[in-house]
């Protein structure tokens, strides 16, 4: 399925100029060295790496996160960090495209070498980073990187991914589904009263039945904003019950 993504990057790469940013660290990191290659795959034949089949054709969509390389730091298992790399996330397959700044080649990385992310966009840092297993109240995949939306007494999580769906037109009863598409799916999950992260649907009910001892402060807040769903609806109770 990597190969998939690679043909779709040699479409959607662009050479995009950034800005210098000032460095964004959380933990006692230690510099890395800054040449890529120590910690990333650069082989076009081996496994993870990228590589080119052309019998990946009629695909709507990619397995990446954004349409764009985007700029930020990148903080590894074994505390190395790395700044100002360009990179995007392949939510399909769980892994991370970094342009080289040395040479403009492409690299890969998998989840499982990845401590953190800290992406710069707009003025705004989006931090990425992976939690254990038992931090959950059900089975994850411990190489997940979840979107930190909120920390505090409650942390809010973001987990995007990309299913990939064949095609479907052979048979009477088929589709007549043309191509194979990569589709959007997002989940969120939200600290307990146990302090365990449980996956939350973002509306007033779901908060009230997570949160019992809140119930009454979530319904004053959702009627003052007026929002009665969705993300901005769940980090305005937050920030409300952090008063």
């Amino acid at each position: 399925m990597k190969r998939i993504a690679c043909i779709i990057l040699v479409i959607w790469i662009v050479q995009v100029s950034f800005a210098q940013k000032e460095e964004t660290k959380i933990g006692s990191y230690e510099r890395s060295p800054t040449n890529i290659s120590n910690i990333a795959n650069i082989n076009p034949l081996s496994p993870g790496a990228v590589g080119f089949d052309d019998r990946y054709e009629g695909v709507k969509g990619t397995p990446l996160r954004y349409d764009d390389w985007v700029e930020g730091n990148l903080f590894l298992k074994d505390n190395a960090w790395v700044r100002n790399l360009k990179m995007n996330l392949d939510i399909h397959d769980n892994f991370l495209y970094i342009l080289s700044p040395e040479n403009g080649q492409i690299f890969t990385l998998s989840n499982e070498e990845i401590s953190e992310i800290h992406l710069f966009s707009e003025g705004e840092t989006i931090l990425f980073r992976k939690f254990l297993p038992e931090q959950f109240d059900s089975r994850i995949d411990p190489d997940l990187l979840f979107e930190v939306l909120a920390q505090g007494e409650y942390t809010f999580l973001k987990l995007s991914k990309k299913l990939f769906k064949e095609a479907d037109y052979q048979g009477a009863y088929s589709a007549d589904r043309r191509y194979d598409e990569f589709v959007p799916s997002t989940s969120y999950y939200l600290t307990n009263s146990e302090g365990l992260f449980e996956k939350i649907k973002l509306t007033e009910k779901a908060l009230c039945k997570l949160l019992p001892d809140q119930k009454s402060r979530i319904r004053e807040i959702v009627k003052n904003t007026g929002i009665s769903e969705g993300e901005e609806m769940v980090m305005a109770v937050l920030k409300g019950l952090s008063f």
